[in-house]
């Protein structure tokens, strides 16, 4: 059979098939259990528990668990990381040759998993499920027997409860054996599904959306993979963008007339069972909205977009940033409005900040709020223009709109690349972005953001010596499915195109904040729900870069040979060079039958606006501009580099990954060195004089050598009228004001301040509930009970961290990360080692990770609970390997300020410029994709061949600095070990040497008073936001080879002793060790 026979007559109408003669050369012997077993002995494959849940074990334990069980439902290998777990098996299959169009393939490493290796013994299987987002699948058996189940897309199969989104209810979920021993036999004949016995060298394509359940009927090993292919690909757009809600009501809408009705001729009775028990409903809804939308007229814009309501836009202001008027130093001019965030926000405008209840009442109450706290009269309480443009979405995802690009973060990215790679997929693309992507939304925004910046911001020269104009002399292109802000180049001439073309209206990123590539620039749009972390996140975008681009051209050259290696930030860290907002109301979804009467109003204002011929620049009712929240953008030109570190480093040859984990230490170690010289002079210090001159002294001498001063703390703050939290102006003067962090789930930390964004107890108070949950994990060490009643008793005894100083925000940030992880022990499910042995590793405060004591008053009350969960102290731990808090001791804190960080060093954030010399590099795909895995093993092989040579350093360039913020440069440590470099100790290590290059952590980093540096960062490494991710990773890879494992002894029937349950400690030692060397 031919690829073209095999899409018109299975892949074109969405049929099931088993096929036959479909493995070519596959090394059919080789894939037999004991010659697999042998080939891979030291292998660890990912093992499915039959209700949830993984292990990892190595086949020769897997088959010697196989050889002694008699479960009814046994352990199962589905592993989608095996080809990077068993380095060579993939050189053992070939792709059917039916199913070599793959078009995510050009995703590489940010690709979701696609591909699993299948083995395990009879009774073992796949319970009922659809494959992920409708993409469709091919499944080889090698040896074995399978017993297959398939269902139509819109009939559910019997005994399943499911929620509106599709779900499993877990209380009611059938394995495979349950569902044939209980639920099958009581079905009538027209009720049961399409059933088949698979054998060895059959191969079963399933396609997308079919209900499928799979039984092993004896020990079988097979290969399954997902693809999407042309016949496939606008669905699986359409489902990507949709609610999980929108397809399972009404699943035939999403499949064309022409594939029902060959359902119907193939299986006629499911089709007729489906029929009775599923009213309502129909297909062809998105091949004739397709359509007919196709040749629509050019109102509309471009063709395939459907009719929708407009979207309301209005341009608020604007300022270019390629000089000094957009300086973040908050002047005379500025201290008021400055001030009158601050105050705002302190006075309780919580529900500006979180984004919760209506959006006007929300407004109202929180500027009544303040003014009632500052003791104004109600006279000035009214609701300004500002605060109006300070609006929350209603949604939960934001507007749909939004909400497209969201719910699956990489699917810009993919059609960006798509776009590129595969110029047949363009129409499709066209198609789905009229109908299903919002794209006629997103043209007026953009649009809008055009006029305001080629109409009022005239390019001007930057002066000479600025940073933002020295050429990199770096030329490469960057290919559109590549987000890359250029640094350089700042005082030439820029545009963005006033209609921006299908392409641009693809964004590259699609979360908190939206980033379109429109005529060679970067346009990233902050649309998180909630005000203030739409103006906090934009503020950082533009201030945080600018201010590390001065601090290191005003800086002198490193002193050393590692400076001729060391590309200056100007080439590396993104130069805005406009920034602005805008008023944005999305369309409402063209099914919502649930407004209010509010909103009934505004339509209807709106269309007698539009009835009587007033264009864009119309006044709009101020009862109509309320719902339209301010947007804040930042403008960036597009920079060079072909790659994110996430999509390279699995073909990276190991001396090619020391070149890029070097190039990543200058490029962090010079980024903390320019931040250090911060501290010489922070920006708009208004702490009294006596502050300013005791900082001074404590910066020539603090007893610790450390080359920048202690910190300046905020002052006192005046009181003055609201202001919006949405705008970034006031939060980018606030960056050089005070200290600053947040976090993902919308908290923000201000020194001087408080928390905004959320509301929160006191902290001893919830330090203690936190604790006492500890007592009550079932099974936690005595030393955890300990520690949990000692910090209960004396929860008023935190850490003395002054509310004033910039690191209050930092140790509120790691307080609230460790209430979080102790709260959750009770009632999540992490492994029973980690639930053991956390409570008992953390500090009773983690601000004496920063080198806090508690306060006089409570001399003992932290070093009680810290002894008693078992972390040695100074003294009584010299040779240790945890390290910890000590007993109360009298000291100084940190003795330096914390430095402004990056805050997501991760590898999706880290541009790669290839070198020249390495000439496999010119092997990376430019035009076409390459099959499956093709392009993976040929860099491999070629990058292998070059080992032999030394690897000049790549270009790194570091992007996306929203999430930036105040705090412990060891914090960022821990994406770059889990995310960039994978947990390589190697790698780390090369890293770490170039880092200290620049930065000597004895002089720069917090005095921390003899607690191991290793120590702190596995504390990090454990209350992180991606703790779980990271730990597995530290377990997956060769990191962590050698450690103790319970898996394999527990499985394979050899019980569970001391010697097999891994501890935190060790996984410290081997992550972090190199931190406590000389």
């Amino acid at each position: 059979m031919t690829p073209a026979q095999f899409v018109q007559q299975y892949d074109s109408t969405c049929m099931p098939v088993l096929l036959c003669d479909m493995l070519g050369s596959w090394p059919v012997a080789s894939w037999e259990l004991p010659a697999l077993s042998a080939a891979f002995p030291a292998a660890r494959f990912k093992v499915s528990k039959p209700h949830g849940g993984r292990a990892l074990m190595t086949l020769p334990a897997y088959v010697d668990y196989m050889a002694r069980q008699a479960d009814e439902e046994p352990l199962y290998i589905f592993d989608p990381d095996f080809a990077e777990a068993a380095p060579g098996i993939r050189q053992m299959y070939d792709v059917p040759h039916v199913f070599a169009e793959d078009y995510m393939d050009c995703l590489r490493g940010v690709r979701p998993p696609y591909r699993w290796l299948v083995l395990g013994p009879a009774r073992a299987g796949a319970s009922w499920h659809v494959d992920p987002s409708l993409t469709s699948a091919w499944n080889s058996l090698l040896s074995g027997r399978k017993r297959w189940a398939l269902y139509p897309p819109h009939r559910p199969p019997p005994g399943l409860v499911l929620d509106e989104g599709g779900q499993e209810d877990e209380s009611s979920s059938f394995t495979s054996l349950q569902w044939f021993l209980e639920v099958y036999p009581t079905l009538p004949p027209e009720q049961r599904p399409v059933e088949f016995v698979q054998n060895p060298g059959e191969t079963v394509f399933v396609p997308g959306g079919w209900w499928h359940a799979v039984l092993n009927l004896e020990t079988s090993v097979a290969v399954t993979q997902n693809y999407v292919g042309a016949s496939n690909l606008e669905r699986v757009v359409r489902y990507m963008a949709a609610s999980p809600v929108e397809y399972h009501s009404d699943p035939l809408s999403f499949f064309k007339e022409a594939e029902v009705e060959a359902w119907s001729l193939g299986y006629p009775v499911q089709m007729a069972a489906a029929a009775e028990l599923c009213s309502g409903g129909s297909s062809g809804d998105w091949e004739e909205a397709g359509s007919s939308s196709a040749g629509g007229d050019s109102s509309s814009g471009a063709a395939g977009e459907a009719t929708e309501e407009e979207c309301v836009v209005r341009a608020l202001h604007a300022m270019r940033l390629d000089d000094d008027s957009g300086d973040e130093v908050a002047g005379p001019e500025r201290k008021g409005q400055l001030d009158s965030l601050f105050r705002n926000l302190a006075a309780g405008a919580q529900g500006v900040a979180a984004g919760s209840g209506p959006a006007s009442e929300k407004r109202k109450d929180a500027v009544e709020a303040a003014a009632n706290g500052d003791g104004r009269e109600e006279g000035t309480t009214e609701v300004t223009e500002g605060q109006e443009e300070g609006a929350s979405w209603d949604e939960v995802e934001g507007p749909e709109a939004q909400a497209v690009w969201r719910r699956h973060r990489y699917l810009g990215r993919w059609l960006r690349r798509l776009w590129d790679l595969q110029p047949s997929t363009r129409p499709s693309i066209e198609k789905c972005l009229g109908q299903c992507l919002h794209a006629a939304s997103w043209r007026s925004v953009l649009a809008t953001i055009a006029e305001q910046c080629n109409g009022t911001l005239q390019p001007s020269a930057t002066p000479n010596g600025a940073p933002n104009g020295t050429s990199n002399g770096h030329s490469h292109g960057a290919p559109n499915g590549t987000c890359a802000i250029d640094s350089t180049g700042g005082g030439s001439s820029w545009s963005l195109p006033a209609q921006p073309s299908p392409l641009e209206l693809v964004p590259l990123v699609g979360s908190d904040a939206m980033v379109f590539i429109a005529g060679g620039m970067a346009v990233k749009l902050f649309v998180h729900e909630a005000p203030a972390m739409r103006g906090l996140e934009c503020a950082l975008e533009v201030a945080v870069p600018r201010l590390l681009l001065r601090a290191d051209a005003a800086a002198e050259a490193p002193a050393s040979s590692a400076a001729d290696r060391t590309p200056p930030l100007r080439s590396c860290l993104p130069a805005p060079v406009a920034a602005g907002a805008v008023a944005v109301r999305f369309p409402d979804p063209p099914d919502s039958d649930d407004e209010d009467e509010e909103e009934g109003e505004r339509k209807v204002q709106e269309k007698a606006l539009k009835a009587a011929g007033k264009g864009k620049g119309a006044a709009v009712p101020a009862e109509a501009e309320r719902e339209a929240p301010a947007v804040p953008y930042v403008v960036q030109r597009q920079l060079q580099g072909a790659y994110v570190v996430q999509e390279l480093w699995p073909a990276l040859a190991p001396e090619q990954r020391l070149a890029v984990a070097q190039a990543l230490g200058h490029l962090v170690g010079r980024m903390h060195a320019a931040a250090a010289t911060l501290h010489h002079t922070p920006a708009c210090a208004s702490s009294s004089s006596s502050s300013s001159s005791s900082s001074a002294a404590a910066g020539s001498s603090n007893g610790h050598g450390q080359a920048h001063g202690a910190e300046v703390r905020a002052g006192p703050l005046a009181a003055p009228p609201p202001a919006d939290a949405a705008d970034y102006r006031h939060w980018a003067a606030l960056v050089g004001h005070c200290g600053v962090w947040h976090d993902r789930e919308g908290h923000i930390w201000m020194s001087g301040v408080g928390s905004v964004g959320a509301s929160e107890a006191k902290d001893g108070e919830d330090m203690a509930k936190a604790a006492a949950a500890v007592a009550a994990v079932p099974n936690a060490r005595p030393g955890a009970a300990a520690a949990a009643a000692a910090a209960a008793a004396t929860h008023d005894a935190l850490c003395d961290v002054p509310k004033d100083s910039r690191w209050w925000p930092f140790a509120q940030f790691l307080r609230w990360r460790q209430r979080s992880c102790l709260g959750e022990l009770g009632f999540s499910e992490p492994p029973e080692w980690l639930r053991l042995a956390l409570p008992g590793f953390l500090p009773a405060d983690p601000a004496c990770l920063l080198g806090f004591a508690p306060p006089p008053s409570h001399p003992s009350s932290i070093a009680t609970a810290v002894a008693a969960a078992g972390v040695k102290s100074e003294a009584e731990g010299a040779g240790a390997s945890g390290g910890g808090a000590g007993p109360a001791r009298a000291c100084s804190g940190p003795r330096v300020g914390p430095l402004l960080l990056h805050g997501d060093v991760s590898s999706s954030n880290v541009m790669l410029e290839l070198p020249g010399e390495w000439a496999w590099a010119s092997e990376l795909p430019t035009d076409a994709p390459h099959s499956d895995g093709a392009a993976a093993s040929t860099l491999a092989a070629a990058a292998t061949a070059q080992a032999g040579s030394a690897s000049p350093l790549p270009l790194l360039r570091l992007i996306d600095f929203s999430d930036s913020g105040h705090g412990d440069p060891l914090q960022e440590l821990v994406a770059i070990q889990a995310s960039c470099l994978v947990c390589d100790g190697a790698a780390m290590r090369a890293f770490w040497a170039a880092y200290r290059t620049h930065v000597d952590p004895a002089r720069v980093w917090p005095y921390r008073h003899g607690v191991r540096l290793s120590y702190v960062a596995m504390c990090y490494c454990l209350v992180h936001e991606e703790a779980e991710l990271l730990l597995r990773k530290a377990l997956e890879q060769g990191q962590a080879e050698g450690l103790r494992t319970e898996c394999g002894a527990q499985v394979a029937g050899k019980g569970k002793d001391k010697g097999t349950t891994p501890t935190l400690e060790e996984l410290q030692e081997r992550l972090w060790g190199f931190l406590d060397e000389p």
